[in-house]
Protein backbone atom coordinates (compact mmCIF):
# COMPACT_ATOMS: atom_id res chain seq x y z
CA UNK A 1 0.00 0.00 0.00
CA UNK A 2 2.85 2.35 0.84
CA UNK A 3 4.51 1.58 -2.49
CA UNK A 4 1.27 2.21 -4.31
CA UNK A 5 0.87 5.58 -2.53
CA UNK A 6 4.41 6.58 -3.45
CA UNK A 7 3.91 5.58 -7.08
CA UNK A 8 0.62 7.48 -7.21
CA UNK A 9 2.33 10.51 -5.78
CA UNK A 10 5.05 10.32 -8.37
CA UNK A 11 2.58 10.01 -11.25
CA UNK A 12 -0.13 12.44 -10.14
CA UNK A 13 1.86 14.84 -7.92
CA UNK A 14 -0.19 13.73 -4.95
CA UNK A 15 1.29 14.40 -1.50
CA UNK A 16 4.04 11.97 -0.57
CA UNK A 17 3.63 9.94 2.59
CA UNK A 18 5.41 11.23 5.69
CA UNK A 19 7.76 8.24 5.66
CA UNK A 20 8.69 8.53 1.99
CA UNK A 21 12.26 7.53 1.27
CA UNK A 22 14.81 10.36 0.99
CA UNK A 23 15.51 9.52 -2.64
CA UNK A 24 11.79 9.79 -3.41
CA UNK A 25 11.60 13.17 -1.66
CA UNK A 26 14.64 14.36 -3.60
CA UNK A 27 13.12 13.14 -6.85
CA UNK A 28 9.88 15.01 -6.09
CA UNK A 29 11.78 18.23 -5.29
CA UNK A 30 13.76 17.95 -8.51
CA UNK A 31 10.49 17.62 -10.41
CA UNK A 32 8.91 20.63 -8.67
CA UNK A 33 12.06 22.67 -9.12
CA UNK A 34 11.93 21.93 -12.83
CA UNK A 35 8.25 22.82 -13.10
CA UNK A 36 8.56 26.08 -11.09
CA UNK A 37 11.91 27.19 -12.49
CA UNK A 38 13.58 27.10 -9.09
CA UNK A 39 17.24 28.21 -9.19
CA UNK A 40 19.97 25.85 -8.06
CA UNK A 41 20.99 28.09 -5.18
CA UNK A 42 18.78 30.33 -2.96
CA UNK A 43 20.96 33.35 -3.70
CA UNK A 44 20.09 32.97 -7.38
CA UNK A 45 16.55 34.15 -6.63
CA UNK A 46 18.16 37.57 -6.92
CA UNK A 47 16.28 39.29 -4.09
CA UNK A 48 17.67 42.83 -3.77
CA UNK A 49 16.56 45.97 -2.00
CA UNK A 50 13.89 47.86 -3.96
CA UNK A 51 15.01 51.33 -5.01
CA UNK A 52 12.04 52.97 -3.30
CA UNK A 53 12.97 51.61 0.14
CA UNK A 54 15.49 53.38 2.39
CA UNK A 55 18.63 51.44 3.24
CA UNK A 56 17.85 51.41 6.97
CA UNK A 57 14.50 49.73 6.29
CA UNK A 58 15.94 46.84 4.29
CA UNK A 59 16.69 43.63 6.20
CA UNK A 60 19.28 41.65 4.27
CA UNK A 61 19.25 38.67 6.65
CA UNK A 62 15.47 38.43 6.35
CA UNK A 63 15.70 38.48 2.56
CA UNK A 64 18.31 35.73 2.67
CA UNK A 65 16.17 33.63 5.01
CA UNK A 66 13.10 34.07 2.78
CA UNK A 67 15.06 32.90 -0.25
CA UNK A 68 16.27 29.81 1.61
CA UNK A 69 12.72 28.89 2.66
CA UNK A 70 11.40 29.50 -0.85
CA UNK A 71 14.12 27.25 -2.24
CA UNK A 72 13.41 24.55 0.33
CA UNK A 73 9.75 24.36 -0.75
CA UNK A 74 10.41 24.81 -4.47
CA UNK A 75 8.73 28.22 -4.74
CA UNK A 76 8.96 29.87 -8.13
CA UNK A 77 11.03 33.05 -8.54
CA UNK A 78 7.90 34.94 -9.58
CA UNK A 79 6.14 33.91 -6.38
CA UNK A 80 9.01 35.23 -4.28
CA UNK A 81 9.13 38.40 -6.37
CA UNK A 82 5.42 38.99 -5.77
CA UNK A 83 5.84 38.45 -2.03
CA UNK A 84 8.69 40.95 -1.89
CA UNK A 85 6.55 43.45 -3.82
CA UNK A 86 3.69 42.92 -1.36
CA UNK A 87 5.97 43.41 1.63
CA UNK A 88 7.48 46.53 0.05
CA UNK A 89 4.05 48.04 -0.55
CA UNK A 90 2.99 47.39 3.03
CA UNK A 91 6.24 48.85 4.34
CA UNK A 92 5.72 51.99 2.28
CA UNK A 93 2.24 52.36 3.76
CA UNK A 94 3.68 52.09 7.26
CA UNK A 95 6.40 54.64 6.51
CA UNK A 96 3.83 57.07 5.06
CA UNK A 97 1.54 56.60 8.08
CA UNK A 98 4.44 57.21 10.47
CA UNK A 99 5.47 60.34 8.57
CA UNK A 100 1.90 61.67 8.71
CA UNK A 101 1.71 60.94 12.44
CA UNK A 102 4.99 62.74 13.09
CA UNK A 103 3.89 65.70 10.97
CA UNK A 104 0.65 66.07 12.95
CA UNK A 105 2.40 65.48 16.28
CA UNK A 106 5.05 68.14 15.74
CA UNK A 107 2.48 70.57 14.34
CA UNK A 108 0.51 70.18 17.57
CA UNK A 109 3.69 70.59 19.62
CA UNK A 110 4.52 73.83 17.79
CA UNK A 111 0.98 75.11 18.29
CA UNK A 112 1.12 74.37 22.02
CA UNK A 113 4.53 75.98 22.31
CA UNK A 114 3.48 79.18 20.56
CA UNK A 115 0.37 79.41 22.77
CA UNK A 116 2.51 79.08 25.90
CA UNK A 117 4.96 81.71 24.71
CA UNK A 118 2.12 84.11 23.92
CA UNK A 119 0.72 83.63 27.42
CA UNK A 120 4.12 84.28 28.93
CA UNK A 121 4.84 87.19 26.56
CA UNK A 122 8.10 85.73 25.25
CA UNK A 123 8.99 86.28 21.56
CA UNK A 124 9.48 83.06 19.63
CA UNK A 125 12.91 84.04 18.32
CA UNK A 126 14.12 84.85 21.83
CA UNK A 127 12.61 81.64 23.16
CA UNK A 128 14.49 79.65 20.52
CA UNK A 129 17.75 81.33 21.48
CA UNK A 130 17.18 80.58 25.16
CA UNK A 131 16.08 77.00 24.50
CA UNK A 132 19.21 76.25 22.48
CA UNK A 133 21.37 77.76 25.19
CA UNK A 134 19.60 75.78 27.89
CA UNK A 135 19.73 72.58 25.86
CA UNK A 136 23.50 72.88 25.44
CA UNK A 137 23.91 73.51 29.15
CA UNK A 138 21.93 70.36 29.80
CA UNK A 139 24.29 68.38 27.56
CA UNK A 140 22.38 68.25 24.29
CA UNK A 141 24.21 68.56 20.99
CA UNK A 142 22.23 70.83 18.70
CA UNK A 143 24.08 69.41 15.68
CA UNK A 144 22.76 65.93 16.49
CA UNK A 145 19.60 65.17 14.43
CA UNK A 146 18.13 63.11 17.28
CA UNK A 147 18.58 65.99 19.72
CA UNK A 148 17.09 68.40 17.19
CA UNK A 149 14.02 66.18 16.97
CA UNK A 150 13.84 66.01 20.76
CA UNK A 151 13.72 69.79 20.93
CA UNK A 152 10.59 69.78 18.76
CA UNK A 153 8.72 68.42 21.78
CA UNK A 154 7.16 71.49 23.41
CA UNK A 155 7.79 70.22 26.95
CA UNK A 156 11.48 69.63 26.26
CA UNK A 157 11.78 73.00 24.51
CA UNK A 158 10.20 74.86 27.44
CA UNK A 159 12.31 72.94 29.96
CA UNK A 160 15.49 73.96 28.14
CA UNK A 161 14.30 77.55 27.77
CA UNK A 162 13.46 77.89 31.46
CA UNK A 163 16.73 76.29 32.45
CA UNK A 164 18.54 78.98 30.48
CA UNK A 165 16.40 81.68 32.09
CA UNK A 166 17.16 80.49 35.62
CA UNK A 167 20.89 80.32 34.96
CA UNK A 168 21.29 83.64 33.15
CA UNK A 169 23.85 85.89 34.77
CA UNK A 170 23.48 89.37 33.43
CA UNK A 171 20.61 89.51 30.97
CA UNK A 172 16.84 89.85 31.12
CA UNK A 173 14.50 87.28 29.63
CA UNK A 174 13.93 89.69 26.76
CA UNK A 175 17.66 89.75 26.17
CA UNK A 176 17.75 93.55 26.40
CA UNK A 177 19.92 94.99 29.16
CA UNK A 178 18.40 98.06 30.73
CA UNK A 179 20.41 101.21 30.10
CA UNK A 180 22.98 101.86 32.82
CA UNK A 181 22.27 98.60 34.61
CA UNK A 182 25.11 96.46 33.19
CA UNK A 183 26.23 93.55 35.32
CA UNK A 184 24.46 94.75 38.45
CA UNK A 185 22.58 91.93 40.23
CA UNK A 186 20.96 94.29 42.74
CA UNK A 187 19.63 96.56 40.02
CA UNK A 188 18.35 93.58 38.06
CA UNK A 189 16.64 92.10 41.12
CA UNK A 190 14.96 95.42 41.88
CA UNK A 191 13.89 95.69 38.27
CA UNK A 192 12.17 92.31 38.49
CA UNK A 193 10.35 93.39 41.64
CA UNK A 194 9.41 96.94 40.63
CA UNK A 195 9.50 97.35 36.86
CA UNK A 196 6.16 96.29 35.38
CA UNK A 197 7.69 96.11 31.90
CA UNK A 198 10.20 93.49 33.05
CA UNK A 199 9.22 90.10 31.54
CA UNK A 200 9.49 88.49 34.98
CA UNK A 201 7.48 91.12 36.89
CA UNK A 202 4.05 89.52 36.47
CA UNK A 203 5.35 86.00 37.03
CA UNK A 204 7.14 87.13 40.19
CA UNK A 205 3.86 88.18 41.82
CA UNK A 206 1.52 85.68 40.17
CA UNK A 207 1.74 82.35 42.01
CA UNK A 208 -0.29 80.61 39.29
CA UNK A 209 2.14 81.62 36.54
CA UNK A 210 4.26 78.79 35.06
CA UNK A 211 7.25 81.10 35.54
CA UNK A 212 6.54 82.05 39.16
CA UNK A 213 9.05 79.66 40.72
CA UNK A 214 11.67 80.55 38.15
CA UNK A 215 11.15 84.31 38.64
CA UNK A 216 11.47 84.00 42.41
CA UNK A 217 14.53 81.79 42.07
CA UNK A 218 16.09 84.36 39.74
CA UNK A 219 15.33 87.18 42.17
CA UNK A 220 16.77 85.23 45.10
CA UNK A 221 19.90 84.36 43.13
CA UNK A 222 20.44 88.02 42.18
CA UNK A 223 19.98 89.20 45.75
CA UNK A 224 22.44 86.60 47.02
CA UNK A 225 24.97 87.70 44.41
CA UNK A 226 24.40 91.34 45.38
CA UNK A 227 24.99 90.42 49.01
CA UNK A 228 28.27 88.71 48.13
CA UNK A 229 29.37 91.90 46.39
CA UNK A 230 28.37 94.07 49.33
CA UNK A 231 25.63 95.86 47.41
CA UNK A 232 22.77 97.46 49.32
Amino acid sequence: MANQQTLAGKKGLAPLPANAAPEVVAERKALLDSINGVPKDPKDYGITKPENIANELWNESLAKGAAEIAHKYSASPQMLKDLVALQTAELQKQVAAQAEYEKNFFATQQKNLEATLRNENIPLTKAQELAERGAMRLGLDMQNPEHQTLMKNSNVFLMAMRHAMTTMEDKFVSGEAKAGMGNNPLAEARDIAHNKSNPLYDAFYNSSSPQNAMAKARYKSLMEEAGKRGMR
